[in-house]
């Protein structure tokens, strides 16, 4: 029977040596039910930011750079404007956003600074490295675009943001978390048998590597809320993982000299 429950975990894994034997031993089942517990507490706050960053920037800074937007026509797969081009859609610190183009002046990323191209016949968007990613027009027969229409599409994705992306965000993190669990539970049980020396389920060895990654996410989540960054994170996270985990499997040996062995080898 479990001494402690999840609510204790985010404390507990930072220090308590019978909470890592409970782990060990009594967790069957429960570890990673906690771990995306944890990971769906953890990403909560981040929507919340995000979305309020993105609520902000949609009130305040979208509409001066909507406010530039022209008539855009597209028929048959042509794009059409009613005023003279090239032309630059800018931030409010006058760097090129958007260039519109259909006369045929501008026709790659390297002919504008602009982030996002239209032509004629296609859109090109700039992505890293110099590289360019483009779409084109050819499939849309009849399509009206204003800057009606792209403030009531940025209210939509504003309203819809948080509830479409918590639960993929989710989804991806807690994927990425257990299969991170999985390959630090090979990696617990070789420390088991070649430097602590003594026997670990790879069960267990699983258990106490959900509970050696969670300072790891207490204390980056912490960082990330704090806007602090440090040097070679990944790097960092890992050597913490491994000192938690080389813990909880130092524990389980202390445990196992006072209790049967069966108990923890599951």
């Amino acid at each position: 029977m479990k001494r402690f429950n999840a609510l204790h975990a985010p404390y507990l894994s930072f220090y308590s040596g019978e909470f890592y034997q409970d782990v060990a031993r009594n967790w069957k089942g429960f570890a990673f039910f906690y771990l995306f517990l944890l990971v769906a507490a953890v990403w909560i706050v981040d929507i919340v930011n995000l979305q309020k960053e993105l609520t902000q920037w949609v009130d305040t800074d979208a509409p001066e750079i909507v406010e530039q937007i022209p008539e855009i026509e597209i028929t048959n797969g042509r794009a059409w404007v009613d005023i003279e081009t090239p032309y630059y859609i800018r931030d409010d610190n006058g760097a090129a956003v958007i260039a519109i183009d259909t006369s045929g002046t501008l026709r790659s990323m390297s002919d504008t600074e602009a982030r996002v191209l239209l032509t004629s016949d296609e859109v090109l968007i700039r992505q890293s490295g110099g590289r360019s990613r483009s779409f084109s027009l050819r499939e849309i027969e009849d399509m009206r675009i204003d800057k009606y229409f792209i403030m009531d599409v940025l209210y939509t994705v504003d309203s819809w943001f948080g509830v479409v992306i918590y639960p993929l965000a989710v989804m991806i993190a807690y994927i990425y978390r257990v299969f991170q669990a999985l390959l630090y539970g090979l990696i617990g049980l070789l420390i088991a048998s070649t430097i602590i020396k003594t026997k670990l389920g790879f069960d267990a060895a699983v258990r106490l590597s959900v509970m050696a990654v969670t300072p790891v996410i207490i204390i980056f989540f912490l960082l990330d809320f704090a806007d602090l960054d440090i040097p070679s994170e990944n790097t960092v996270a890992f050597f913490i993982a491994m000192a938690f985990l080389y813990f909880g499997i130092h524990m389980k040996k202390q445990a196992e000299e006072e209790e049967p062995v069966e108990f923890f080898q599951r």
